[in-house]
């Protein structure tokens, strides 16, 4: 599990230990599951899913916009 925390300027949106987070980066989708080595991405417009599970099962889901 890791610990998750997505935040805007404005609120942290989400907090809390997932199995992983699936992100729109601007040359593809992406995952970054525990033990993930450290990198820098730009993120492009598109959902942002927090995964639950092994399997794939979302516990929520964030719209970038801009």
């Amino acid at each position: 599990m890791i610990n998750l925390e997505i935040l805007t300027p404005e609120t942290k949106l989400f907090s809390d230990d997932v199995y992983g987070v699936q992100l729109p980066g601007v040359v593809g989708l992406f995952e970054i599951l525990d033990k993930h080595a450290p990198m820098v991405c730009a993120l492009a417009k598109g959902k942002v899913k927090v995964l639950a599970d092994k399997a794939g099962n979302s516990v929520a889901t964030f719209q970038i916009t801009g």
